[in-house]
């Protein structure tokens, strides 16, 4: 954290995408900034920083778009309210996206167990759809275990499970 108010985070992504015979693999880095006041959250990504990197196919590539999506949360007791836009122009599209969604952690479990729930939207084919999704994290010490189920109006994916595993080497809550 750069303060108490104020942290900096960045990531390394490594994409590998597949359907059918078909398999892509890239990479690229996200930055992006978390400012807290009370039960406000603000928070900016900058997504795919590195616009020249691109996801190959072996007889194709396919760009990756630089986004900057800002997103706002509001806590009251035990439940979260958030808000996200993505404020960039996608290269399909010029419609904007948004999500909203709602989490609830029991305050007697402290950071051990959330659940969560939100409604967004995403470019399919230069239309936007949407998908709901519903998901379960817990901590154990400073291991963190993730699991959503998103069902989508993509009719070639349409239900997809995510999974996935974090590590705090340094506990700190806002």
């Amino acid at each position: 954290p750069l303060s108490d108010l104020f942290i900096f985070g960045a990531t390394f992504n490594h994409y590998h995408t597949g359907l059918l015979d078909v398999f892509g693999n890239g990479f690229n880095m996200d930055i992006g900034f978390l400012g807290s006041l009370d039960r406000l959250e603000v928070s900016l990504l900058f997504r795919n920083i590195f616009p020249f990197l691109d996801v190959s196919y072996g007889y194709a590539e396919e760009n990756l778009p630089f986004q900057m999506v800002l997103g706002l949360k509001k806590s009251i007791s035990d439940f979260s309210f958030f808000d996200e836009s993505e404020v960039s122009r996608h290269s399909q599209s010029d419609k904007q996206l948004c999500a909203v969604g709602a989490s609830f952690s029991p305050d007697f479990l402290g950071d051990k167990l959330s659940l969560s729930v939100a409604r967004s939207s995403f470019h399919v084919l230069g239309n936007v759809g949407s998908s709901v999704t519903m998901g379960v994290n817990t901590k154990l010490s400073v291991l963190g275990l993730h699991y959503a189920f998103e069902k989508s109006q993509d009719h070639i994916t349409k239900f997809n499970h995510y999974f996935s595993l974090s590590i705090n080497f340094k506990q700190r809550s806002i």
